[in-house]
């Protein structure tokens, strides 16, 4: 992807417009480490040198294409749309794109169980796969003995009570959101 202000758009990291090459540094022989030290903001002199280069895709493109496929499946069951997006992504990876006659788009379950699949596949190693086991409410499948808490003082409480609080599995959505939809309703717990 080239320098501009669609990479700026999805792409985090000093450098998402070529500013920098090594921890913050404009020459490529700069160490890539500074030892420093500097007050508590985000201006001190070693803070701005520290500040890496380091890119992570806020958006990649077959997460988007399957998030939509996976929406348009929840909405309408198996449709031809839904089934195109998730062939796109299964022809870059090199499999076979599946026919709307075959089994595995047989049904609402069954083309689920393709996307989230494809899912698993596509985006393994980029911590995403948490999200999706909690909107399918299947976290306890994978590890039946989690809790999940957020910090240790919930985990201490939740010892304590013997119960999983459900707003460890969802948070609140903001209320301009709510304000913006009026058919909007906050997630239970809230």
């Amino acid at each position: 992807m080239t320098n501009g202000l669609r990479r700026a758009g999805l792409w985090v990291g000093q450098g998402a417009l070529g500013l920098a090459l090594l921890a913050g540094c404009g020459a490529p022989a700069a160490p890539a480490y500074r030892i420093g030290f500097s007050q508590c903001s985000t201006n001190g002199p070693w803070r701005q040198a520290m500040r890496a280069g380091m890119e992570r895709a806020l958006s990649f493109h077959p997460e988007v294409l399957l998030a939509y496929a996976e929406a348009v499946n929840e909405q309408n069951g198996p449709t031809a749309d839904a089934l195109a997006k998730l062939n796109l992504v299964r022809q870059r990876a090199g499999l076979a794109a599946l026919a709307p006659a075959s089994p595995q788009a047989a049904s609402k379950q069954a083309l689920r169980n393709q996307i989230d699949l494809q899912r698993r596949l596509e985006l393994a190693f980029d911590g995403e796969r948490w999200f999706d086991l909690l909107r399918y409410a299947r976290h306890t499948a994978a590890d039946a003995s989690a809790t999940h808490a957020v910090t240790a003082l919930d985990l201490i409480a939740q010892q304590r009570s013997g119960a999983r609080n459900v707003n460890y599995l969802l948070f609140p959505l903001p209320q301009t959101e709510l304000n913006t939809n009026p058919q909007g309703q906050q997630n239970p717990g809230y």
